[in-house]
Parts: C-alpha cells; sequence; structure tokens
C-alpha cells in the first residue's frame, strides 16, 4: 500500500523514533499491507478501513501464532498510521474505538530505575551534608551527554520531544521548557530545576546556538548510544532506554508526594498505572 510507504518515510524522517521501534513499525505496517492486498484486494482504499477489516486483521496475527501482546503491538502500529492521516486531514473517522483489544502485556509494570541508579548515571556526587553536590566545571565531562540525559530524567522527556527541542522552546527568565504538540501528546510547560538550567546556559554559550537552532542535531539511535554508554562508565548492568528513565522521573515524583494532576500536566500523560 503506497500511504503505508509514505508513512514509513515520515516516520524514519520525522518522528525520532529510536531504530529499533522503527524497525518493528516497518514489520508490522508491512504484515497490515500484505493482509489488506491478500483479503481486500490491491485496490482497498485506507479511508474505507472500518472496524470488521481491524478485527480481521486481528484474527489473521492470531492465527500465525502471535501473541496477544505482538497483535495489539500491531494494532497499535496501524492506528498510529491513521492519526497521522488525521492529522494530515486525509480522514476524520476513528475505527479503532470500535474494538476491543484483549488484556495484554500492559497490565506489567514499568521498568524503572532506583534514585541510586539514577544518580551514577547524572554523575550526581552526595556531599558530607547528604545533598547532591553542583555542578562546577562542566567542561571535565561530556557536556552534551550530561545535558541530554538531564533533560530526559529531570524533565522527564520523551525522545521525539528532546530531538525536537529548540532555543526558542526554553525561556530561562520564567525557568520553563516548551514542549510542542506531537501525534502522542498535547503541548505542555515542563519546570526546569537548577541543574538543567546550569547545563543549558553552558551548552547553549559553548556551542553559540541560535534561537531557531535545535538543542541536538543526533538521531534516535545515537540517544540510545549515549544513554548505554554512560551506563557502562557508570557501573550499571541494566539496558537503560529514555522511556525507563522518563518512567523512573515519574517514579520518584510520586514516590515524593507529587500530586496525579500535576505529572499529568508536565509529562503529557493521563495513566500512571503500570509505574508503581
Amino acid at each position: 500500500m503506497q500511504v503505508v510507504v509514505e508513512f514509513l518515510d515520515y516516520l524514519e524522517n520525522f518522528s525520532g523514533l529510536s531504530y529499533n521501534t522503527l524497525r518493528l513499525y516497518k514489520r508490522d505496517l508491512i504484515d497490515f499491507s500484505n493482509f489488506v492486498r491478500a483479503n481486500l484486494g490491491e485496490d482497498f482504499k485506507i479511508i474505507d478501513l472500518n472496524a470488521d477489516n481491524l478485527e480481521c486483521f486481528s484474527q489473521e496475527i492470531r492465527k500465525s501464532g502471535a501473541s496477544t501482546a505482538a497483535v495489539n503491538r500491531k494494532l497499535t502500529a496501524v492506528h498510529k498510521m491513521w492519526n497521522w492521516l488525521k492529522e494530515n486531514s486525509l480522514v476524520s473517522r476513528d475505527p479503532f474505538t470500535q474494538i476491543v483489544r484483549d488484556t495484554q502485556y500492559r497490565n506489567k509494570k514499568a521498568e524503572i530505575l532506583s534514585e541510586e541508579e539514577v544518580d551514577l548515571l547524572l554523575s550526581k556526587v552526595k556531599n558530607e551534608a547528604g545533598e547532591n553536590a553542583e555542578i562546577e566545571d562542566c567542561e571535565q565531562s561530556d557536556l552534551r551527554t550530561d545535558l541530554l540525559l538531564e533533560l530526559l530524567y529531570s524533565c522527564g522527556l520523551r525522545v521525539n520531544e528532546l530531538l525536537a527541542l529548540t532555543i526558542e522552546d526554553i525561556s530561562f527568565a520564567e525557568e520553563i521548557i516548551f514542549i510542542n504538540r506531537s501525534s502522542t501528546s498535547k503541548s505542555r510547560l515542563v519546570p526546569m530545576i537548577d541543574s538543567v538550567k546550569l547545563l543549558l546556559e553552558k551548552y547553549i554559550s559553548d556551542n553559540n546556538l541560535k534561537s531557531v537552532d535545535r538543542l541536538f542535531n543526533i538521531s534516535a539511535r545515537e540517544v540510545y548510544r549515549t544513554i548505554q554508554a554512560k551506563a557502562e562508565a557508570a557501573g550499571i548492568e541494566k539496558k537503560i532506554s529514555a522511556s525507563i528513565l522518563r518512567n523512573s522521573f515519574i517514579k520518584h515524583m510520586k514516590t515524593r508526594g507529587a500530586h496525579q494532576v500535576f505529572l499529568q500536566d508536565i509529562m503529557g500523560q493521563k495513566n500512571f498505572a503500570r509505574i508503581e
């Protein structure tokens, strides 16, 4: 299906998704495209997609021996493509609201890091009073890596939000970061803590960045590699992703008594049931 080709091209060039996520989307959407050709015909138009088609697609995947989690992941991939079509005013209705998905892996608890592991990752050293030592000499470390990790954890950013940040999105006077609306979340304001502010000021100054410049000109894959390299250097024997850092931030904020509504506002996320 041509729409699948165009959507995958969009994901590869503009979504900021990780390499592994893109690989899964590609495989799932190709499966959907093959299903359409085999069961609905070469001339099938995506705007005609309905709940019955989606249920047939689900049954086809189940017959192949796929798990409930795999079925739901494939439906999620197709739904993401549908939302992309809605954003471009090519469709208006949503057939996905008319289907019921089986209960599956989403009931699992989210992976999180302990606060001690986060301190190791962010290179935070405790002083004699038990408080985090302030940043004294950013030149002694990889400034970009430190800033990237702080934004992912201390601001709870998603990878695509991190990579989309421009200097215009940052207000030092109000100590907030503006996160633009995306296909998965609404626009929101995120508080800027002191450690993030200090790193941002030095990073912007050292790199002579202008207001329209993006903060990071790297790929999602490089973000993942950066996190893993820092984790290994810190002696953390876990595979850590940006989503794990985000989940860890939510968990630690909840533990400290942060109100649910406050978290929903700054995280752009309604449900934290998996993060316990």
